[in-house]
């Protein structure tokens, strides 16, 4: 959960230095101040996150994310999403041995 909490915090910050290049110090403490909020945020390891449905969330939000960084073709979107979704689920799948 740890990871998790620190990936999306990380992910957050990345975003925000993205568009606010001016104030990139802020996402520091938006790191520290959403890790710690998800952090408390109780769930249970295979909760929510351990379902085909929010790889299908996960895998649009990355592939989202990865459109603002980098302009990609229809062809390209379906390959990385087919990469995500698939990495996604084998987590899972690789998760219940």
């Amino acid at each position: 959960r740890s990871l998790v909490a620190a990936m999306i915090a990380f992910l957050v910050s990345i975003v925000y230095t993205y568009f606010f290049r001016e104030t990139w110090y802020y996402s520091i403490a938006y790191f520290f101040i959403l890790y710690f909020l998800i952090k408390m945020i109780p769930t249970k390891h295979r909760g929510i996150i351990h379902t085909v449905k929010f790889s299908i969330v996960f895998s649009i939000g990355v592939l989202a994310m990865l459109n603002i960084f980098t302009r990609l073709g229809n062809i390209e979107n379906i390959l990385w999403f087919t990469i995500i979704f698939s990495s996604y689920n084998l987590h899972l799948v690789l998760d219940r041995i």
